[in-house]
């Protein structure tokens, strides 16, 4: 517990899953599966960490110089079709959309370890007891064979969740889940505060889901006009909020499939086919649903800034002098 104000608002900042505190969101991942308890020794730990920092940044790059490979007019937003165009396009076009949507999937979750293992390993240097405050920040990709499992309410490791369970509890997770405290806390105030919905039922379910990726989209299109873009170019609103829509349709269909199942009793076989129909459902979703966020925030983006480089820090230890370039 913090034993004044400065080191609760420290905690609150600085700690958005609430790690080692009576708040800390639900199932965060274990630093092994196979022993949930278990906290890696310093050496460990920092050395995990330093892999993944050096593994991260050439990941990044490489992402990096692979996105701007990418034939830029085919990225304008004007390119970004609806859903009764989406089946005139171009094998370049379906290329592109592909290829652009791992790419800038792989920088944002480059970028996202990098700086979660720096500061992991620089605190773990500093004070050894805190190494159980830094779990994996992602899930396993294991889990991601529906959106709810990536996103995590759901972008978040659970048990199977129930149809009257909350919008974001009981749900695994392969995304981070550093927002999951704030967006839960909130959407459960508009929904049961503001709006007066009872506690259990699809309207406050499914209220709490729109509520939620609607915040995450405001804050996305702040971080989007941070980099040059306008509230109206930035497609971060859009994009969330077809997350949750994209959630929607896939609790109908697997309603269905459950009675089907039970009703006509298909066997063992069939965990493994509904897994593999997940994956597919997810991968072909972000794909296509990504774009409308993507393009735009491509848009203002330089190669030479994106990059990540030495030359930044390179003044810090080794003063002033000729820049280094990647």
């Amino acid at each position: 517990m913090p034993k004044n104000r400065t080191e609760f608002a420290s905690e609150v900042t600085g700690n958005a899953r609430g790690i080692g505190t009576f708040w800390q969101v639900k199932n965060v991942p274990p630093f092994s599966a196979v022993q949930p308890t278990f906290v890696p020794t310093r050496g460990a730990f920092v050395l995990k960490q330093s892999i993944a920092v050096v593994g991260c940044y050439h990941l990044h790059n490489l992402a990096v110089h692979a996105l701007f490979s990418l034939d830029m007019r085919i990225l304008a937003p004007t390119h970004v079709p609806s859903v009764a165009e989406a089946l005139d396009l171009t094998p370049a076009h379906l290329q592109t959309r592909l290829l652009s949507t791992v790419f800038y999937w792989t920088i944002q979750y480059a970028m996202l370890q990098l700086f979660y293992s720096l500061s992991g390993s620089v605190r773990a240097l500093a004070n050894p007891e805190s190494i159980k405050l830094w779990p994996p920040f992602f899930g396993t990709p294991a889990d991601a064979y529906t959106l709810r499992n990536f996103w995590g309410y759901h972008w978040h490791h659970r048990r199977e969740y129930g149809y009257e369970f909350s919008a974001l509890t009981h749900i695994r997770k392969s995304w981070h889940q550093a927002l999951r405290a704030w967006l839960e806390s909130i959407s459960d105030h508009v929904a049961h505060k503001i709006l007066r919905l009872q506690h259990k039922g699809p309207l406050q379910r499914y209220s709490k889901i729109f509520i939620s990726f609607a915040l995450s989209g405001v804050m996305h299109v702040v971080a989007d006009m941070g980099c040059g873009l306008s509230p109206h170019q930035s497609g971060a609103m859009p994009f969330f909020l077809m997350q949750a829509l994209g959630i929607m349709a896939e609790d109908g269909v697997q309603a269905v499939w459950r009675r089907l199942t039970v009703r006509f009793s298909f066997g063992e076989g069939v965990a493994r086919f509904e897994r593999i129909v997940g994956y597919a459902w997810v991968a072909l979703y972000l794909v296509w649903t990504s774009p409308v966020w993507v393009y735009p925030a491509c848009l203002p983006m330089r190669k030479k800034d994106a990059l990540l480089a030495f030359g930044a820090v390179k003044p810090l230890f080794l003063g002033r002098g000729e820049t280094v370039r990647y």
